[in-house]
């Protein structure tokens, strides 16, 4: 498996410029755990969620950006009037 930089230089020979986003594959993987917190909430779904976030970590994605990306989706895809709760659970 390629990691981020050796897929976007794989990409373009061009140099990185410091504003580019490189996605990384893991953010499909992290979309579809928001979208089951979403769809279910159940001690089977939440265990089948543990273990997704636990191979994102297995396989190194940082916390932070499992967090940050998280958060995100889930603020896209509940309905707007839940989405100061998700900020406030955020910030807590």
């Amino acid at each position: 498996m390629c990691s981020a930089l050796e897929e976007c230089y794989a990409n373009t020979l061009n140099a990185l410029n410091e504003d580019e986003f490189i996605l990384t594959g893991w953010e499909d993987d992290i979309l579809n755990i928001a979208k089951n917190i979403i769809r279910e909430q159940s001690p089977r779904q939440l265990y089948a969620i543990r273990r997704k976030l636990q191979s994102l970590m297995i396989h190194d994605v940082p916390p932070e950006f499992i967090y940050k990306s998280l958060v995100d989706d889930l603020t896209s895809l509940v309905d707007h009037s839940l989405c100061s709760g998700v900020a406030k659970l955020h910030k807590e």
